[in-house]
């Protein structure tokens, strides 16, 4: 697996927004792809069970997925994110970090914070990346519906979830981290060799295609900002 760059500084990748649409993709689920949606399984108030990302994300979706051996399937967590829900999110985890790090400053916590969630933002010049519909969460099961061992969960933000944690030989020495390293090596090469997606050093799910961050790691501008339904809906 290469070495990852951080994405500090995405915010200033300029969008030229290509006015792709977002496609349902509760309606494409095959042999190769499943949802689970699971902000929605946690109980999240802003949360869809109804996953959606733009159709040329959804393409490449399908490229990953064909790419995985034949006994495997790619889990969709999560897409297209609203603000209410990443505002959610963010709140839910800043609470949990107060509580950790009870010295910190409210300003200290919120750079803390911002490591692992990103800013609930509408703003069109610097969308948050689940925003964009350009994002996506996923995750590998097999022929029995079980998900793969990855070596950290959904949304753990701690050093196990970084991307190349278990590259690191310190970091890999039972046949339980082994077997996580293979499984995210798998993923990994699914998504950025065949999807053409790029991940994020900080967490071995999440991968991105046309956002901002991806601009900045590919070093070309974006293309998804918020989607135009999005927007019409937020200014009804």
């Amino acid at each position: 697996m290469p070495e990852l760059r951080p994405i500090a500084g995405w915010q200033t990748v300029p969008i030229a927004e290509c006015g792709e649409p977002l496609v349902a993709l509760h309606k494409y689920q095959g042999r190769n792809m499943t949802v689970r949606p699971q902000y929605f399984t946690q109980g999240y108030r802003s949360a869809s069970f109804e996953q959606e990302i733009r159709s040329g994300v959804f393409e490449r979706l399908l490229l990953a997925a064909h790419a995985l051996p034949a006994d495997y399937r790619l889990v969709i967590w999560d897409a297209w994110r609203p603000v209410e829900l990443q505002q959610e999110i963010y709140n839910r985890f800043y609470q949990q970090l107060s509580q950790q790090f009870t010295p910190l400053s409210t300003e200290e916590l919120a750079v803390l914070c911002q490591q692992f969630v990103a800013l609930p933002s509408a703003d069109q010049a610097k969308p948050a990346h689940h925003h964009t519909g350009g994002a996506v969460d996923v995750t590998i099961m097999d022929d029995f519906g079980q998900e793969l061992w990855m070596g950290s969960g959904f949304d753990e933000f701690t050093e196990k979830s970084h991307t190349r944690y278990f590259e690191q030989e310190e970091n890999c020495r039972t046949e339980r981290d082994k077997e996580a390293q293979r499984n995210r090596r798998i993923l990994f090469d699914a998504m950025t060799s065949v999807g053409m997606f790029t991940g994020l050093d900080t967490e071995w799910w999440h991968f991105q295609y046309g956002t901002q961050a991806h601009g900045l790691l590919t070093n070309q501008s974006a293309w998804y900002g918020v989607p135009s339904a999005k927007k019409e809906r937020s200014a009804a």
